[in-house]
């Protein structure tokens, strides 16, 4: 038998203690003998007990990926361990086994819990004691996963400089950063030497800082208290320089971090090993949007040199460089990091307006000189001709003349007379040339000076058209209604694909998801806000806190409903509605789940669960509950008050069930998501794709799709009827520890380790925007389970809880018809009748129509039964029918007659288009495929064009080496648009038969349909990644993002015939219409601002010019 008490005086935890308290102590530790090779316990175990090792060793481990396991340090005679659990109450984050055999004394969580209580003099002793230890020791503090250190070769692509600031006491350590820096194929800028601190040094190391791509602040206690280093971090702040905070030494816990600091990320770097471990996410984040960060440090060093040269015009950008400068602002909205400085946006405008003040000059001496030179020419010629003519004139007069003198005075008078009338008559013709002269010259004068104008006006408002659009895009993110009102300038001035292209990016970007914070907030808490979830009639927001409290809100009224306390006054990890509102269930730290009466806030059940309960989900028909208790997921039937259990690998973090009831999700530790048979529990599914812990899941309203996050910062989207993943959501940095899905599933919410709340648009797979950045994690996340108002909450680590309203007034698009099949045909007439043609399976298609009014379906006009279809296409006045089949037959059906008609081809056609006066169709087959790949390629192709007058074959098109997968006419029929299956779209001038223009690039998918608008200028193209573009034909770009369409592709394309609307149609059977007009985009963009620009504002984006308001509804601005 051990003696405790002279054991616990060699443990340099207690060095120190009096007697007496060694004593109590010892009353309350457990001496426990572990054998070589045992396992003491298991990454993901509760935390119960604090271990001191008196004899043997114990090795520290963790999982790395599913089956590899990574020991983290070996612990010996006078070490301590196990102190994590105990500090965060969360479970074990390592492994610890036996390497020999061990004597160990355990003091149990409870007691020691109650010892600090009773004790204060040794709680702090033991408190200053285990966070010096957390500061100087292992890697188990964090969750992270550690990866094996490789030798990595230099980086390929441009050289990225890094400027390394840290204190001279880190000097050894940044010499090996450094190193390790440079060979991945990185410049840096470290100051080695203690200067003296001189202006010439200061201006030095700001040329360092000014021309890094990216700032590495080394944080230590040293470098924290240093001058030199937080000037340094606040000149990185002030370019708006890609911050990297490196943890070397851990803050001393009075210390000062810089707010920049402390918002971003730490990479640890507390040992060699995790260095080694590190470095390659280091490069990541560095080299993450590099061209952006180039072009951002590029441009602050010309800034700085304008700003030095107190703004000297001859600094500023020109031609393409401004060109290129202003396309790089506009995509500020889409790069988190680093965004522009207020020194870029000056710098970049006060360029476009020094270009403007030149053009106009220009302009204007261009029209004067040309003016004179008119004048002059003009009047020239005028002169000339008329002396001319007067010369003529006097010849004519003097043969009169001579002729008089010979004829001996015959008829002198007569002559005379005649004479006279000759010089009457050449002084007429004299007087009118030089009035014809005039006359011309004064129009010429007045014909140059108006073109001169007009040419200069029409340059003037089409370069203020582009800046403004650009300004516009600048202002998406940070002052939407700014970013709206500049858009509609950027149109009125001219109709530039650039101002259109900004109208629809700001209605895209802000009418759809605008985010408004509900007053009065919800006072901060007095613990850290874990379990969150919405009542399902979004009246009730309910939320669970670390001390065991319950709080439910009303949303409706903005006031506390109730406040009740429960599981032992422990952490309460998860909380969940029933269906009917009226029970709330909710799990623990005290291992048990408690069903509450909301009505009267007292507990009406409970069930043990005997592990931590980390998560809880209610069944959607209300009768049953399910809860994550270590690795066991735990079915309980409240109405039997019956249990069912299954186990799994390891502890499951987070598990849901899906709204058709039939499945249960479950976030594990062993880095998979699993999917259960709600009833018998058997394992259905296994997803794998997360590195380290599955952390979260949520299942979208349609029971498809699937939402996991993980310790890597990943969210993974899967459609479960496949098990296959099908996106992967970045821009997180830290656990993704919430998700959750709006009740029509097109919104999903984020939150996370990083602090940060996070919208994602679930049909395009992309980013949408950050809600709210927290003061610490950000546990729990909730978004309105049911159709009405979209109500979103968030709260975390740092006591606060916040709700916003998502409103989506005015959206562009809307839901049309309904389940009709595969919708590969559509057609709109004059008055205003959709007809839908659909694919009803392999051999049959029906056509239906819808009246414009409701846009419900009407009736079914016609049912076909054919062979197995390849190919479909409606004309564009719904009156005949293209079936192509997969034995090379195309029929062509009249619907009125019935009458048909066959064409046929070796191959089956792969996509049909009528010419819009039905007199012509054309056809793409595939020649030849590549059959040695895994699934046969096209590799060659054509395009058939047929006579319906005559019912043969007028044309050939050839040459393509991928399979035509779409096809549309102009309006004019003279132009063919082709759609391929590699993403590309081509046009095609029948009259020449040759391709016509570039190749219109942008679909992230295979093409899958076409339409031209009725006036020719803009061409939508459909892909089966959901998505359409609508491409501006003038100039081969795509307006605005891409539109969304449904989740089974893009089938079929038209437009209303006054091109103000488009319709879709996909393959889960709707119809959906988009607004594309842009007087409407103008009126929308004027509704989301609901203002006029200020006279401040109107003074700083339209220099010299005179004030006018930009949308007529709204008052002059002040």
């Amino acid at each position: 038998m051990t003696n405790i008490s002279h054991a616990l005086k060699q443990i340099s935890l207690f060095a120190g203690l009096s007697d007496e308290m060694i004593a109590q102590l010892s009353t309350k530790i457990v001496e426990q003998q572990i054998p070589a090779g045992t396992t003491l316990f298991r990454e993901g175990d509760p935390g119960d007990a604090l271990y001191f090792i008196v004899e043997g060793q114990l090795e520290i481990s963790q999982l790395l990926g599913a089956d590899k396991e990574v020991v983290l340090g070996v612990f010996q005679a006078g070490d301590y361990f196990g102190e994590m659990s105990l500090l965060d109450e969360k479970p074990r984050s390592a492994t610890a086994r036996a390497q020999t055999d061990s004597c160990l004394l355990a003091l149990a969580k409870d007691d020691f819990d109650s010892l600090l209580d009773t004790h204060p003099a040794l709680a702090r002793k033991l408190t200053k004691a285990i966070s010096n230890r957390l500061r100087t020791t292992s890697p188990m503090k964090t969750r992270a996963i550690p990866q094996e250190a490789e030798e990595k070769a230099p980086a390929e692509g441009p050289e990225v400089r890094v400027f390394i600031s840290y204190s001279r006491k880190d000097k050894a350590f940044v010499q090996k950063l450094n190193e390790a820096v440079v060979k991945m194929g990185m410049d840096t800028w470290v100051d080695w030497e203690n200067i003296p601190l001189t202006v010439d040094w200061w201006a030095e190391i700001q040329r360092g800082i000014d021309n890094a791509d990216a700032f590495a602040f080394v944080i230590s206690p040293d470098s924290l208290n240093s001058r030199v280093c937080n000037d340094e971090i606040q000149a990185a702040v002030e370019g708006h320089k890609r911050l990297i905070p490196i943890l070397h030494r851990e803050p001393e816990p009075q210390g000062t971090i810089h707010p920049a600091i402390g918002a971003t990320n730490w990479v640890y770097m507390r040992s060699d090993q995790e260095m080694t471990t590190h470095i390659p996410e280091m490069v990541r984040i560095i080299r993450l949007d590099l061209e952006w960060v180039q072009t951002h440090t590029r441009l602050l060093i010309r800034a700085g040199e304008w700003a030095n040269a107190r703004r000297d015009n001859s600094f500023l950008l020109r031609g393409v460089d401004l060109e290129k400068a202003e396309q790089w602002l506009a995509k500020a909205e889409n790069i988190p990091d680093p965004k522009p400085s207020p020194l870029h946006q000056d710098y970049i405008y006060a360029s476009r307006q020094d270009t403007l003040r030149r053009r106009n000059l220009t302009f204007a001496g261009l029209a004067t000189g040309l003016v004179i030179l008119s004048l002059l020419l003009l009047t020239f010629i005028g002169f000339n001709n008329a002396n001319v003519n007067a010369q003529r004139a006097i010849e004519q007069l003097n043969l009169a003349s001579t002729a008089q003198v010979e004829a001996e005075n015959q008829k002198a008078e007569a002559d005379t007379q005649r004479g006279i009338a000759e010089t009457q008559r050449a002084d007429a013709d004299v007087q009118r040339i030089n009035a014809e002269g005039l006359r011309a010259t004064a129009q010429a004068e007045s014909e140059l000076r108006a073109t001169a104008q007009a040419d200069a006006f029409f340059q003037r408002d089409l370069a203020l058209s582009r800046q403004q659009a650009a300004q516009a895009l600048s202002f998406i993110n940070t002052q939407p209604d700014l970013a709206a009102l500049l858009s509609v300038e950027a149109y009125q001035s001219s109709d530039t694909l650039e101002a259109r292209n900004a109208l629809l990016t700001v209605l895209q970007q802000s009418l759809t998801r605008e985010i408004v914070p509900l007053v009065p907030e919800i006072p901060t808490q007095l613990s850290g806000i874990y379990g969150i979830t919405f009542s399902p009639d979004g009246k009730y927001l309910a939320f669970s806190q670390q001390n065991g409290t319950i709080i439910v809100w009303n949303v409706a009224t903005g006031s506390l409903e109730r406040s009740f306390s429960g599981h032992e006054g422990k952490r309460i990890w998860s909380l969940a509605f029933s269906p009917d509102g009226k029970m709330l269930a909710s799990g623990g730290d005290d291992s048990a789940v408690y069903l509450w009466d909301i009505a009267t806030g007292t507990p009406t059940a409970r069930l043990d669960t005997s592990n931590l309960a980390l998560s809880v989900a209610w069944s959607p028909d209300g009768t049953e509950v399910a809860a994550a208790a270590g690795p066991r997921v735990i079915v309980w039937n409240i109405l039997e008050d019956v249990r069912r259990e299954t186990s799994l690998v390891f502890v499951i973090n987070q598990l849901a069930w899906s709204p058709d009831g039939q499945k249960i999700a479950a976030a594990n530790r062993d880095t998979v998501v699993y999917l259960l048979d709600s009833q018998t529990l058997d394992t259905l599914q296994t997803l794998r794709g997360h590195i380290g812990d599955a952390q979260s899941v949520a299942w979208a309203p349609d029971s498809t799709l699937l939402a996991s996050g993980g310790i890597d910062a990943r969210i993974l989207l899967w459609d479960t009827r496949t098990g296959t993943q099908v996106a992967e959501l970045t821009m997180h940095q830290g656990i993704v520890y919430g998700l959750a899905f709006s009740y029509d599933g097109k919104i999903l919410a984020s939150g996370s380790q990083d602090r940060q709340l996070l919208l994602w648009n679930v049909e395009t797979r992309s980013f949408l925007t950050t809600v709210k950045t927290f003061g610490r994690d950000v546990q729990g996340v909730a978004m309105t389970p049911n159709a009405g108002k979209i109500y979103l909450a968030a709260g975390g680590l740092d006591k606060n809880i916040s709700v916003y309203e998502i409103q989506l007034d005015q959206p562009l698009s809307e839901k049309l018809a309904a389940e009709v099949g595969k919708v590969a045909g559509l057609a709109i007439s004059s008055e205003g009748t959709l007809t839908t043609f659909s694919q009803q399976g392999g051999t049959s298609v029906e056509l239906f129509e819808t009246d414009q009014v409701s846009f419900n379906v009407a009736q079914s006009l016609k049912k076909l039964t054919v062979g197995e279809i390849s190919s479909l296409a409606l004309s564009p006045d719904a009156k005949i029918t293209l079936i192509g089949q997969q034995n090379g037959r195309i029929v062509l059906t009249h619907l009125e007659t019935n009458e048909t008609l066959n064409f046929t081809r070796p191959e089956p056609a792969t996509a049909l288009a009528f010419r819009p006066d039905n007199l012509q169709f054309a056809s793409s087959h595939c020649l030849t495929y590549q059959t040695e790949t895994l699934s046969p390629q096209c590799i060659n192709a054509e395009v058939q064009i047929w006579d319906l007058e005559n019912k043969t074959p007028a044309q050939t098109l050839t040459g393509f080496s991928s399979n035509i997968t779409a096809l549309a006419y102009s309006p004019e029929g003279h132009i063919l648009a082709t759609g391929h299956e590699d993403q590309t779209i081509l046009l095609w001038d029948l009259n020449l038969g040759e391709q016509i223009g570039i190749p219109l690039v942008g679909q992230q998918a295979p093409l899958t349909s076409l339409a031209f608008s009725p006036e020719g200028t803009l061409l939508a193209s459909g892909s089966a990644d959901n998505t359409i573009i609508l491409w501006d034909l003038r100039s081969a770009q795509p307006l605005g993002d891409p539109l969304t369409g449904s989740a089974e592709g893009v089938l079929s394309l038209t437009f209303q015939q006054d091109g103000k609307v488009l319709f879709l149609g996909t393959g889960d059977g709707n119809v959906y219409r988009w607004e594309v007009d842009t007087q409407l985009w103008k009126n929308l963009a004027c509704g989301l601002a609901g203002r006029n620009l200020t006279t401040d504002e109107w003074a700083l984006f339209f220099i010299g010019e005179v004030y006018r308001t930009t949308c007529e509804q709204y008052p002059p601005g002040e």
